[in-house]
Parts: C-alpha cells; structure tokens; sequence
C-alpha cells in the first residue's frame, strides 16, 4: 500500500513503525485462490483479517495515508503476482495451495517513480 512519501521517512517513522507492527503478531498464511483486479492478478491471503488489521493499525496513526490513495472503501489483502496481461493464471494450476508464515512486514520505497526497493523490515510479535 502506498505509505508516506520518502522525503518523510525518517528515523522517528521508521522507529513508530517497528513499535506499531510488534504489537502483531506473526501468522500462519495460506494462499489458495487466485483473483484479479482489473489491472493486476494476485492470491488471497488466508486469514485475511490479519493483514485487514495490519493496515487499519497504519491508517489509524497515519490517517492521511488511507491504502491506495483512498481510492477503495474496502480494504483487499492480496499478494501481488504481476499485471493481468502478463500473468497467465493456468500456470498456478497444481501450485495452490502455497502456505507460508508472514513473520515480518517490509517497507517499500519508490526510487525513481517506477522501481520499488526494500528500505527496512519490521519484526512481527
């Protein structure tokens, strides 16, 4: 979800962040759906409440930062697998279901207005 702009990302930030997302506690996740939104195909996490959580705890000290600009009502947990027109989705056929443990949450920065990296990775409980 987009957060702050880079140029508001400081060490008081970054430090918030790590004690919000302690308050979580790591989860058990499954991924056994596949769903698409216009422009992009992704899984579905499994509990999704937790992550639903994970963000309404950022929009709650952050309120001007609300997922996607705002441009949603519903908060829509998924895990990114690429654009629509790229990502074949009979490729996934015998794949799901996929489980993992979500143990941490990462901070993604926009370097150059395209390409995102990882700028630090908070710890879940």
């Amino acid at each position: 979800m987009p957060f702050l702009p880079i140029s508001r990302i400081d060490d008081t930030v970054r430090a918030e962040l790590r004690a919000l997302f302690q308050q979580h506690p790591a989860v058990d996740v499954g991924f056994r759906r596949v769903g698409r939104f216009p422009e992009v195909v992704y899984l579905t996490p499994e509990p999704a409440e937790a992550f639903v959580r994970l963000t309404e705890s950022v929009v709650a000290r952050w309120p001007e930062t609300p997922p996607y600009g705002g441009a949603h009502d519903t908060i829509i947990p998924h895990l990114t697998l690429g654009r629509a027109d790229v990502v074949e989705e009979s490729a996934l056929d015998g794949e799901l279901p996929l489980t993992s443990r979500a143990r941490a949450v990462t901070l993604l920065v926009c370097v150059d207005g395209e390409r995102w990296t990882e700028s630090e990775t908070f710890p879940l409980t």
